[in-house]
């Protein structure tokens, strides 16, 4: 009985949390302007004007921005790993500068990382069915796919959680000094600012998510590799 459950989770759990984690990560990198459009960005700006009750909202991500007038549908930018953001909406006042796009050689670098994320869903799920399946054969040795599929894991982890971080780091820096300069500039009544977006949330649960399937395929073959040596030994 255990046995089986323990299989089943190779079979089914742990690539469903694999394919959950690169979901979200991808989600996070499309948004705004392919996803979510209003609901899901890496920074947000909100503008107020008193004088003529204008509400504005920016949805920055990576690919892009998406602008919301009023509360009506959003209109987004092209997706493009060399995004130019839209601010037509704010004020006059906003201080826009603050909020470049971020380096395309950061953007190449996460999408690199998801495809890398991507192949690792594959190749896990086929090596856990069919490592599972093997009734016969030495399952001491470690097949090469075993090897490849560790790799495609490590790196996608690796290479996307850094660039990722970068972006955090972006962001951030851009909405606090979009806040400093905006601050400095208000003087007709109009409210900006601008905040760091959810979509960082997705990113931190993805990446760990992540970590779990690379950490199970390390395990795994580093236990082959004993009972290896070991049965070498004897």
């Amino acid at each position: 009985m255990i046995a089986a459950i323990a299989r089943a989770a190779t079979i089914i759990l742990v690539p469903l949390i694999q394919v959950a984690a690169t979901v979200l990560l991808w989600l996070a990198f499309m948004s705004p302007v392919m996803v979510f459009k209003d609901r899901l960005s890496l920074l947000t700006v909100n503008a107020s004007t008193s004088g003529n009750g204008t509400d504005s909202i920016v949805f920055l991500g990576a690919l892009g921005s998406c602008t919301q007038l009023d509360g009506q549908p959003p209109h987004c930018t092209p997706a493009s790993l060399s995004p130019k953001y839209n601010f037509s909406a704010l004020p006059s006042n906003a201080p826009v500068l603050s909020l470049s796009a971020p380096a395309t050689v950061t953007l190449v670098f996460l999408v690199l990382s998801l495809a890398l994320s991507t192949l690792f869903v594959l190749t896990f799920a086929w090596t856990s069915f069919s490592d599972t399946m093997r009734e016969n054969g030495d399952k001491s040795k470690n097949s090469p796919m075993n090897h490849i599929t560790s790799w495609f894991g490590f790196l996608g982890l690796l290479i996307g959680f850094t660039a990722f971080i970068d972006l955090r780091i972006w962001f951030g820096k851009a909405a606090s000094d979009f806040k400093a300069n905006a601050a400095a500039k208000a003087s007709d009544g109009s409210a900006i600012s601008a905040t760091v977006g959810n979509g960082f949330y997705l990113v931190y649960v993805g990446y760990i998510l992540h970590l779990i399937p690379v950490l199970i395929i390390f395990s795994k073959i580093a236990s082959r590799h004993r009972k290896h040596i070991k049965m070498s030994v004897v």
